[in-house]
């Protein structure tokens, strides 16, 4: 849900040890200081928080550098992370490949159960909260 109090802001994110940070639905990079200055851009004032919306950009760096870059707070998920209908977020366990050498194995990838939370960063891109699935917050 919007808030008064945040800009949410929606853009691909990178896993981390990835070359970019960010990219586009077409994969093309997007550094941080370019998201930096689209929110610059758009209707966000200083000051306001950001929650970011974009697989793993709490864990990869990111949303600290843009916490730093736009010296804001900046609410961000670990893993991949979608958007269900009604405006709530769904995580997404990582993928691994079945075992091929078991009797009967079927093929491709099992599903693995919903891994992730956020992480709060202050205005110095400093960890300074946890928030787990449920919703609970915690330091770091």
């Amino acid at each position: 849900m919007p808030s008064t109090s945040r800009k949410d802001v929606y853009i691909h994110g990178t896993r981390p040890g990835a070359n970019t940070p960010f990219v586009t639905d077409s994969g093309t990079p997007i550094s941080v200081n370019r998201v930096a200055t689209l929110v610059e851009a758009s209707d966000w004032k200083p000051g306001i928080a950001i929650r970011l919306i974009s697989c793993f950009s709490g864990s990869s760096g990111a949303a600290a550098d843009l916490a730093r870059r736009l010296k804001t707070r900046v609410l961000a998920p670990t893993h991949s992370v979608s958007i269900n209908p009604d405006g709530s977020f769904r995580f997404h366990g990582a993928r691994k490949p079945k075992n091929p050498n078991a009797p009967n194995a079927p093929r491709g990838y099992e599903p693995r159960p919903p891994e992730g939370g956020w992480l709060e960063f202050d205005e110095t891109g400093t960890l300074v909260g946890k928030i787990d699935q449920q919703g609970n917050w915690s330091a770091p």
